[in-house]
């Protein structure tokens, strides 16, 4: 997951792909990991996001270069208008007309950045304009993201990163900036990170403008502990990465940056064709939030065929590819229809489910995970036995009359005294696997 978007984030708006004349998607990728604290999300996408730091470095140069020339016109920049100041005064003295002054005050570059952390949308803009590809924006934690978007007046951040998403322009003016940040390809590719009962936490306050549903997302199941190792060829993904980071932009007849559009063959286009009606008639059937996530199936399918081609061209290193083939739009049809698509659906209704079935969940994964023999209330609701849960308990007796409905526990062994008997909750071995 992190390689994928930060490999949409390198190509961005040096390539989008067109599956047929009229519709064009930008290389854009959302992408979410769902898993409980210590499942291993961070150091998973460690390595990957070590290798963008690195060709963030090998950019320095370069921008030590544009630095210098920026002290050298703001030097300029300061005499010409000292000089002018002076020509004014001596023309209002001498009752003549005043010279113009048509220097603009030159901007300080942004120092290189290919991915950037907990940014404020100002400081994007800045960031994108002297990046004019995009980049790739990380959040530890989404849930977090989405409380900020509308924390700042002005309509908020959505309007923002829904443009983002979509790859438009984008003109943001501020009153301490004297000419607005004009971006004429908004694109920021996503990789964020999140647990199971925050889900709920996002949707509950969504406008529903399909914020969420732009995500391509992936709960995998808990597996049996491993030692932590790094199996895949970092030296190989390095260079893959370095390699889409030196794609560049083709220039219009006007000087300006502008993307190359690469369009899918016509066996590729026939397959994408066929998505999309299965895609249309998924719409037709489903209801809430998943409507959402089968609407703009088609399009993620459309990026992620972009992705894996430039992926496989940087790995291979042979001549640049013209368009999208048949291959490699099956293989975006395949993980899309076996495994986004599912991984939505487990997401959205793990986070549809009432909150006592929500933290009946977090128990019996709790109660899973330690191979408990039985749980205790009170101990949950004090934190003495390490429950991550709720404390709340309430909640906790409401979670545990679900677990005893769905036969995880089974009625109490009441212990200890006459007026304060310990109530432990047996488990179900058969839930253990015993």
């Amino acid at each position: 997951m992190p390689l994928l978007s930060t490999a949409a984030a390198l190509i961005g708006n040096s390539r989008h792909v067109s599956p047929w004349t009229g519709w064009t998607e930008p290389t854009v990728l959302w992408i979410a990991t769902v898993g409980l604290p210590g499942s291993g999300k961070t150091p998973a996408a460690k390595p990957v996001f070590e290798a963008l730091a690195d060709i963030e470095l090998k950019r320095f140069p370069a921008y030590e270069e544009r630095l210098a020339g920026y002290r050298r016109d703001s030097e300029e920049y300061q005499v010409r208008l000292e000089s002018w100041k002076k020509d004014v005064a001596a023309a209002v003295k001498s009752n003549k007309p005043s010279p113009l002054f048509d220097m603009q005050e030159p901007e300080k570059p942004v120092e290189p950045c290919l991915q950037a952390n907990d940014a404020t949308v100002e400081k994007l803009c800045l960031l994108l304009r002297d990046e004019p590809k995009g980049l790739l924006y990380r959040r530890d934690e989404l849930s977090g993201w989405v409380e900020c978007m509308d924390r700042y007046g002005g309509g908020g951040d959505r309007p923002f990163w829904l443009e983002a998403w979509s790859g438009g322009t984008y003109t943001q003016h501020r009153v301490k900036h004297d000419r607005p940040i004009r971006i004429d390809h908004l694109a920021v590719s996503i990789f964020g990170t999140t647990q199971p009962d925050k889900i709920a936490r996002m949707l509950k306050n969504d406008p529903d403008d399909g914020l969420l549903q732009r995500f391509l997302w992936s709960m995998p199941d808990r597996v049996p502990y491993q030692r932590p190792q790094v199996t895949g060829d970092t030296v190989a993904m390095k260079a893959a990465l370095g390699r889409l980071a030196d794609l560049e932009m083709d220039v219009s007849e006007s000087g300006n940056p502008v993307p190359r559009i690469i369009p899918l063959s016509p066996d590729a286009a026939d397959a994408m064709e066929a998505f999309q009606r299965q895609m249309h008639d998924r719409v037709g059937m489903s209801s809430g939030v998943m409507t959402g996530v089968f609407a703009k199936a088609s399009g993620r399918m459309a990026q992620l065929a972009l992705v894996l081609t430039y992926l496989k061209w940087a790995v291979i290193g042979d001549a640049e590819p013209t368009q999208v083939k048949i291959e490699e739009a099956v293989m975006a049809a395949n993980l899309m229809a076996d495994y986004f698509l599912p991984m939505a659906k487990r997401v959205f209704h793990e986070a549809a489910l009432s909150q006592e079935c929500g933290d009946a969940v977090a128990i019996a994964r709790w109660i899973e995970r330690d191979e408990r023999g039985h749980v205790n209330p009170r101990s949950m609701a004090r934190g003495e036995d390490r429950h991550p849960g709720t404390k709340d308990p309430q909640r906790i007796r409401s979670a545990i009359a679900v677990l005893i409905e769905w036969g995880v526990l089974a009625e109490p062994l009441k212990s200890g005294g006459f007026e304060k008997p310990r109530l432990d909750y047996p488990v179900n071995p058969k839930f253990l696997g015993s």
